[in-house]
């Protein structure tokens, strides 16, 4: 178990560093020791931290967060000249049937329905 309590902030500041992190490289190759590196943390504490945290793990959270920013550009993209494979290739997600099961799970709809989604966005799909 984490101790979290004894000294404020031993895990709360490695893990805010870590999320800014891989939000700012949700395009590259992210890896449990990379995030590790970031936190200066063991990656078996950094993962139990994530899951309090987050009730998920390490790479779940970065599906998570590539998932959101797939979602964000394509409800901002123009659907005559972006595909769904483009956008899900820039984020990472190299097995595409998997992708669009992720997706459609997290989201409701395929990702080839968001692209082509003609009505008004709601703020709350772009919350992420």
């Amino acid at each position: 178990m984490l101790a979290c309590t004894a000294r404020t902030g031993y895990v709360e500041a490695p893990i805010n560093r870590v999320e800014d992190w891989i939000d700012a490289n949700l395009t590259g190759c992210i890896s449990r020791a990379d995030l590790a590196r970031v936190a200066k943390l063991g990656t078996r504490t950094l993962s139990r931290a994530f899951l309090r945290r987050h009730g998920m793990g390490l790479m779940q959270y970065v599906r998570a967060r590539r998932l959101h920013a797939v979602r964000r550009s394509l409800l901002q993209a123009d659907a005559d000249s972006t595909t769904v494979t483009e956008m899900a290739l820039h984020y990472g997600f190299n097995h595409l049937s998997r992708f669009a099961a992720h997706y459609h799970r997290a989201f409701g709809e395929l990702p080839s329905q968001t692209l082509n989604y003609s009505g008004p966005h709601s703020v709350m799909s772009l919350v992420g």
